[in-house]
């Protein structure tokens, strides 16, 4: 999913992703003040891809889930040494991941 032109997204259903390619993901976040509220769902994959992506953006918070099946649960991509970008990641269960979460460049985590 893309978020074009969302600042809130709020997942209704679980979100099941059987067949991501390894370089894709099932949430992928390019826009700084985006709020994504899993809502007691899980964001599923099968063992391929990341579950969700956040490039670039600050200002994300990510909250109340589950993420599971993925290569890489959660992962923070920062667009340059220059700048620091630290998503808030709340009461997010990484689960079943070869890699629960990957931060890059200047990355981090509030």
């Amino acid at each position: 999913m893309r978020n074009a032109g969302v600042s809130n997204l709020t997942l209704t259903a679980d979100l099941n992703c059987p067949s991501l390619p390894a370089n894709g993901a099932a949430l992928l976040i390019m826009k700084s003040g985006v709020r994504v509220n899993l809502n007691g769902h899980v964001v599923q994959g099968s063992g391929t891809g990341n579950g969700i992506v956040v490039a670039g953006a600050d200002d994300v918070e990510v909250l109340d889930g589950e993420v599971r099946g993925f290569t890489v649960g959660i992962v923070v991509v920062s667009a340059g040494q220059d700048r620091s970008y630290s998503p808030a990641i709340r009461n997010v269960r990484l689960i079943g991941n070869v890699m629960g979460a990957l931060l890059t460049g200047s990355a981090s985590v509030r």
